[in-house]
């Protein structure tokens, strides 16, 4: 049991370990605050050379249903650089929570 809460605890920091290691580097990142089905939804944007070089959202949504409509947003807006896309059927609550969060944090940058 002790080594199962160790190995956890491990994996815990090493999943915030590289969260952080993903935002290093240039460009400058800004963070917004959402409602999703499940619970709140933040984002992370980095915008570098008046562009969206990433986004990275932290989220409670279903896989299943919440946590895919959120990566097939994230890919949308990457591939548009636009948050004017459709929400995703069947998980608009979450599609909601997840731009809402996105344009916070893209309103940060004005």
């Amino acid at each position: 049991m002790k080594i199962l809460v160790v190995l956890l605890l491990a994996g815990f920091i090493a999943g915030c370990m590289s969260l952080e290691s993903l935002k290093a580097g240039s460009g400058t990142w800004y963070e917004g605050m959402g409602q999703g089905l499940r619970g709140h939804i933040s984002v992370s944007v980095h915008y570098e050379e008046g562009r969206i070089a990433d986004i990275i959202a932290d989220h409670a949504e279903d896989e299943w249903v919440g946590g895919d409509a959120i990566q097939e947003l994230i890919d949308q807006v990457l591939d548009t650089q636009s948050i004017e896309v459709d929400a995703i059927s069947g998980a608009t609550e979450s599609s909601a929570g997840f731009l809402a969060a996105l344009e916070e944090a893209l309103n940060k940058i004005r």
